[in-house]
């Protein structure tokens, strides 16, 4: 990713705009049902954050609970989906990396959730592949 520390990005109507200072925590494939029905895709990327890195310098999106610990902050004029946070993961939020002005900064660096990956998806790449979260909880 280079030595770039400095990210923004907008919602589609830009109401929700975010400027973040630092590298990311991580840039993940996503391949769970969960994030295919919140985004309608068959498969999400999110790059991860300290919240402490982000602000908003218009206004801070709103929030979905989608199941118990896990929200999902959205524009509140447009519908964009902006990023997950889990309640298990204190202090770190995922951008959707859709969101960002420059996505093609963040490479992928593992797949999340294999094996709910859909059969027809194929990403021919050498990253490693977790059958659960990426992530570590506690």
């Amino acid at each position: 990713m280079g030595e770039r520390t400095e990210f923004s990005g907008r919602c589609l109507c830009g109401a929700v705009e975010l400027c973040i200072s630092g590298r990311p925590l991580s840039v993940s494939y996503c391949h769970c049902a969960s994030c295919r029905r919140a985004t309608g895709g068959p498969v999400s990327v999110f790059v991860g954050f300290n919240e402490a890195q982000v602000s908003y310098p218009r206004e801070a999106p709103q929030s979905f609970s989608s199941s118990a610990g896990i929200d999902r902050p959205f524009c509140r004029h447009c519908g964009s989906r902006v990023a997950y946070t889990d309640a298990q993961l204190p202090g770190r939020i995922y951008f959707h990396i859709g969101i960002f002005d420059r996505p093609e900064l963040f490479v992928p660096e593992c797949h999340a959730w294999e094996q709910a990956r859909l059969s027809w998806l194929h990403i021919a790449d050498r990253l490693p592949r977790h059958y659960g979260s990426s992530v570590s909880r506690p």
